[in-house]
């Protein structure tokens, strides 16, 4: 019987910041996730390419001024409730 074996990654602030406002406030462009976290554009673009990844967001080509809309996939959600989890019962 084949057993499937989730790696659990291990995500650093700014990407914790990025799914939890994404997790909050919807779908958004990434110039709105940079202002929503204060992170500069350049490493919100780097952070969101490494979240598309691991498959935690979709990046998709969309008709707004940035020309992209930022997603949160079901794998990115569960991200998101684990981390809240861990973090309010080490508290």
């Amino acid at each position: 019987m084949a057993e499937i074996i989730k790696t659990h990654i291990k995500l650093n602030a700014q990407e914790q910041q990025v799914l939890q406002t994404l997790s909050r406030k919807g779908a958004m462009q990434p110039s709105q996730l940079a202002a929503e976290t204060l992170i500069v554009p350049g490493e919100i673009n780097t952070l969101l390419v490494n979240l598309a990844d691991v498959k935690f967001v979709i990046v998709r080509d969309d008709n707004t001024p940035d020309g992209k809309v930022v997603i949160l996939t079901g794998d990115g959600k569960n991200a998101v409730e684990e981390g809240l989890t861990s973090q309010s019962s080490s508290a």
